[in-house]
């Protein structure tokens, strides 16, 4: 029961996190659109500007955060499903069975 209270907390935690970040992005990216557009506006009216984000977003951030706590929620999936126990099945399984040696049995005259 711990070792599956752990995996559930090591599943549900990220996986809340990577919602809780995409509900951000989706809330705030008219806003970070917007922003992107002044951005190009204010640097194509004046000469020799390097377009540049001169406006502050957190967009590339979040998404970044989105897609590690992803991630994270992959690593855990796959410590939780190769254990030792699983990898002795399968290498069980691509191993050829081995033979034993029984003793013949005597037969009497």
């Amino acid at each position: 029961m711990t070792r599956l209270a752990v995996f559930t907390a090591l599943y549900v935690l990220p996986t809340l996190g990577a919602l809780g970040c995409l509900l951000y992005e989706s809330w705030h990216h008219p806003r970070w659109r917007s922003l992107a557009l002044l951005s190009a506006l204010d640097c194509h009216a004046t000469p020799g500007c390097a377009p540049g984000p001169s406006y502050h977003s957190a967009g590339v951030e979040v998404s970044l955060l989105r897609v590690f706590l992803s991630l994270v929620v992959g690593i855990s999936s796959g410590m939780w499903v190769w254990s030792g126990k699983t990898c002795r099945s399968w290498s069980s399984l691509f191993t050829a069975p081995r033979k034993t040696n029984r003793p013949v049995p005597m037969t009497r005259v």
